[in-house]
């Protein structure tokens, strides 16, 4: 799962959790080359 993905989740859980919701991504699981998909460029990226 990619940031893109994540992020609908994170902004459903910050409206309803009583508390300060964060995140920390890390490079997750290599695709079927041993490389990741996503650069540390593209998690910042808006």
């Amino acid at each position: 799962m990619g940031a893109s993905a994540l992020r609908p989740y994170l902004q459903v859980l910050n409206e309803k959790a009583p508390f300060f919701v964060s995140a920390y991504p890390n490079a997750g699981l290599p695709n079927e080359f041993g490389q990741y998909d996503q650069t540390p460029k593209k998690w910042l990226a808006k």
